[in-house]
């Protein structure tokens, strides 16, 4: 009992740094002067004390009691296996905002998934559980069917980037091996493995009513888009 209390307090006592590393946060997530105080009270009136509650409950039970993550007001801490701990924190005031939601451990990947949010915009950071390395994608990992690869992307009206994405698993992690853009027009595509070196897409066309498909291969060392 009183090495768990040890450990808490230890944690609680962490300085407020960004996320994934040690990396300051920026200014404008913290008053710097009496001035920013009504805008802060605003943001607050607009959002309400709780807007976050959901979230962070669905979190809290995806994370249990595994003992490699823990959450904290607005810090999310994440266990590397060397013992050090990788640091995500919540910016939630002003038009720059973003915050984390903890996903799941990707036992394939050997990383951590979190969700960050932005007031316009969503992406995810892949922490390596060995290293505390980070990977940037637009989508939960989507692995293929030999899990040496996975695929991620997204449609999004207000800030792009409208792209599938393929990703290949190496000792060092998550590397990036190619893109193709996504004929999103507003809508939405989706996107599965048929094999694993090809995926199938599906793109709704609201000027038409229909969907637009074709096909991402893997020939030899490159990927090319091809019809259905």
């Amino acid at each position: 009992m009183i090495v768990r209390l040890l450990t808490l307090v230890a944690l609680l006592s962490l300085p407020a740094i960004g996320y994934a590393g040690d990396r300051p946060l920026p200014p404008e997530c913290a008053p710097r002067s009496v001035d920013d105080l009504p805008a802060w009270r605003e943001w607050m009136r607009i959002l309400g004390p709780d807007w976050l509650a959901k979230s962070r409950a669905g979190e809290a039970s995806r994370i249990g009691n595994d003992p490699r993550v823990f959450r904290y007001l607005d810090r999310l801490y994440l266990a590397r296996e060397d013992g050090n701990l990788v640091t995500f924190a919540d910016c939630i005031f002003g038009n720059g905002m973003y915050w984390f939601i903890y996903q799941h451990f990707d036992e394939t990947g050997g990383f951590y998934v979190v969700a960050r949010f932005e007031f316009r915009h969503s992406s995810y950071v892949l922490v390596s559980r060995a290293t505390g390395a980070e990977f940037v994608t637009f989508g939960i990992p989507d692995w293929s069917p030999d899990r040496k690869r996975f695929a991620h992307g997204a449609c999004s009206a207000m800030n792009g980037p409208d792209e599938l994405y393929v990703a290949r698993q190496t000792e060092q992690g998550p590397q990036a091996e190619a893109s193709i853009p996504l004929p999103c027009r507003g809508g939405e595509c989706t996107f599965s493995w048929q094999s694993a070196s090809a995926i199938s897409v599906s793109c709704a066309n609201e000027a038409t009513d229909s969907r637009v498909k074709f096909r991402f291969v893997l020939k030899g060392d490159t990927w090319t888009k091809v019809s259905n």
